[in-house]
């Protein structure tokens, strides 16, 4: 791909305002028309579609630049798009294999979006990012990096370099880092991410511990959880539970570092010393482990705590106090991640217990109404005298009454969890924008403050209730509290 062709954009001039809208209603129409999700099955006939689209243009190939603009306005949209991103990605991605013509005038929607990148909200930014990274790996690691080189001679914190270091960030997390090297002209080369692999000083420094060398071994010999526990207990009983904890989660994570399954293996085989000592040493200290463990990594930070919770060897709260901690560093490291990370864990939780709900309310109904059928007819057969068959209906109808029962006693019980994962994303929602926020307020970079926001605002639907908590630990300056008040959608009083 040629620089170029991040150059300009299309003629806007060749579209009045009724065409631009009726082409864009078509064409997000024409996605809702289809199953939702990124399922092939999904995507092969949107795609289809709206590579042939009827659009009124006086030059057929405007009709490109108008599905990319959309595509992309969908993509980014606040607080959260229609569809999972994935499904936009795969979209464009076909229109580029399937559609000649179709790449450049994407890349000069990109180079559009780039150029006014500093006017562009940090979330949206992300994702935007992300979908980038992700359309990149598909096409060979091909992309007119040589038209963006400028970003060079900004400043470190500049939005345009900045948003360059994520995607290249993104691009190491789905390729190898030597490949997205050898592809990238070498004057981005600075702004490559350091070589995916352990934060070795980190390991040195736990390594120093006495009891750490007795614990990798023991890991090594591949020893069972409960002999490890075993062995804590009673010939480690004097070390503190703190150094323990940290000990036995650097030398697990360091043995299964080659890849995010002996990673998980590993967990799951030291599962019962680790909520041992995280009952006695709290999960704050297995979160900074393995933090620390992984720091500087593009990836695996955030998602070892993702592992972390979804093997239940730490509390949702665990992390967002190890968080708060930290505030003043949002995202100037991996906590940015981490955040969105538990969040979208609780707000996953709640989905959840929700469609576990919604499924058991299905049965009811589905229930009730075969005892109504039944019943019904159990009267019409006893009236027209068929007794056998009459019976054969009471006995059906007496059987969805028993599974009315048992659906009415599940659902009855559905309820608390539902409550119990609202309410834990709510509090945790609040607590880290409370926390993220009041250090903004109290002088953090810009970037970081930009990224609270991006946050604030793509949890608002979680924080609704509690907006006024939210503004009020925002601190006392106006501007921040302003700046939160519009993130929430809500006016300051």
């Amino acid at each position: 791909m040629e620089p170029s062709f991040t150059e300009g954009t299309g003629n806007a001039d060749a579209w009045g305002p009724l065409e631009r809208f009726v082409a864009e209603e078509y064409i997000i129409d024409t996605i809702w028309a289809f199953e939702p999700g990124y399922r092939r099955s999904a995507t092969i006939p949107v795609t289809e579609q709206l590579a042939s689209l009827p659009l009124p243009a006086d030059q057929p190939e405007q009709c490109q630049f108008m599905v990319a603009e959309t595509l992309f306005a969908e993509l980014l949209s606040l607080p959260k798009p229609s569809f999972t991103p994935v499904l936009y990605h795969i979209i464009i991605q076909d229109l580029c294999k399937i559609i000649p013509t179709f790449p450049p005038k994407m890349a000069k929607t990109v180079g559009a979006m780039f150029r006014a990148i500093d006017r562009m909200d940090v979330g949206a930014r992300d994702r935007l990012a992300s979908w980038l990274a992700h359309q990149i790996s598909c096409f060979d690691l091909v992309w007119p990096w040589s038209s963006w080189k400028h970003v060079m001679e900004q400043p470190d914190d500049a939005p345009q370099r900045t948003f360059c270091k994520e995607v290249l960030r993104k691009l190491c997390q789905l390729s190898f880092f030597e490949r997205v090297q050898k592809s990238l002209i070498e004057e981005l080369h600075p702004l490559l991410p350091g070589q995916a692999g352990i934060n070795a000083e980190y390991v040195d420094a736990v390594a120093q511990e006495p009891v750490f060398g007795a614990l990798k071994e023991m890991l090594a010999s591949k020893k069972e959880g409960h002999e490890v526990l075993g062995w804590i207990q009673s010939q480690a009983a004097s070390a503190s539970p703190d150094v323990l904890l940290r000990a036995l989660t650097v030398a697990t994570l360091e043995r299964g570092q080659k890849c995010i399954t002996h990673h998980d293996v590993l967990l799951k085989r030291y599962a019962l010393p680790i909520r041992d000592l995280v009952e006695k040493a709290g999960g704050e200290v297995l979160v900074d482990a393995a933090a620390g463990v992984w720091r500087g990594h593009p990836q695996m930070g955030p998602i070892a705590i993702e592992r972390l919770l979804a093997l239940d060897l730490v509390t949702p709260a665990a992390v967002v106090n190890w968080l708060l901690q930290r505030a003043a560093a949002f995202g100037e490291d991996d906590t940015y991640e981490i955040a969105n990370v538990v969040c979208e864990f609780v707000c996953a939780s709640k989905e959840q217990a929700i469609g576990k709900r919604e499924a058991l309310l299905r049965k009811l109904r589905e229930a009730e109404a075969e005892a109504a059928a039944a019943g019904q007819a159990a009267t019409e057969l006893t009236e027209q005298g068929r007794v056998f068959e009459a019976q054969q209906a009471q006995a059906a109808e007496a059987s969805a009454v028993e599974e009315i029962s048992i659906h009415e006693a599940a659902l009855a019980s559905a309820d608390a969890p539902v409550d119990r994962c609202a309410a834990i994303t709510r509090e945790i929602c609040l607590n880290l924008c409370g926390g993220l926020v009041k250090a903004a307020s109290g002088g953090a970079s810009a970037a970081v403050a930009d990224r609270i926001l991006a946050f604030v605002r793509k949890y608002r639907a979680e924080l609704a209730l509690d907006a006024d908590a939210v503004i009020k630990a925002a601190g006392t300056k106006k501007t921040a509290k302003s700046a939160v008040a519009a993130a929430l959608g809500v006016h300051l009083k």
